[in-house]
């Protein structure tokens, strides 16, 4: 199932959690027709979806020398031990292979992403540990995946409890 537009922004996942929003999940997430993350790992819905909300609402921005420089001084910026701190998605465990960033320009959003060198899963990927990617996109593009997804969520939780009672 996926929610969302893979071309921007969607999150997908394997299946939906039955009886509580408080549960892990497989998922993965697409930023500009990219797959990140793997289904081979499950994620906790409830930091999931407050991390990415974090990612919109913290108005963190990169220095202006920074910010207008190419992808990889800016990776380069953010893996820094004194700022990654303040600029990592950091979206569980489906994600432990990635370095993933974020930083904000008022209502946009840019992530910037590598996969580590050494990961826990295989992945099929057209990319590898070389490729870094950056996207910048409006943040109301992801707060519709998240909205649609939280209220697949909520209406599968509520089918299940219904269908149980009856």
């Amino acid at each position: 199932m996926i929610f969302g537009c893979k071309k921007f922004f969607a999150i997908e996942v394997t299946k939906l959690p039955i009886k509580s929003y408080y549960s892990t999940i497989p998922l993965r997430i697409w930023i500009n027709s990219i797959p990140l993350g793997t289904f081979n790992d499950e994620t906790y819905i409830p930091v999931f979806i407050a991390r990415l909300e974090r990612c919109l609402s913290n108005q963190i921005r990169l220095p202006e020398d920074i910010i207008n420089s190419n992808t990889n001084r800016k990776f380069y910026y953010l893996i820094n031990d004194e700022t990654t701190s303040e600029y990592i998605v950091g979206l569980g465990d489906s994600f432990d292979d990635y370095q993933m960033y974020y930083f904000n320009n008022k209502n946009r959003v840019s992530f910037l992403w590598k996969l580590r060198e050494n990961t826990f899963s295989n992945y099929s990927y057209e990319y590898d540990c070389n490729d870094l990617f950056e996207f910048e996109l409006e943040k109301k593009i992801i707060e519709n995946s998240i909205l649609i997804f939280k209220e697949a969520i909520d209406n599968n939780i509520k089918y299940n409890i219904v269908k149980i009672n009856e």
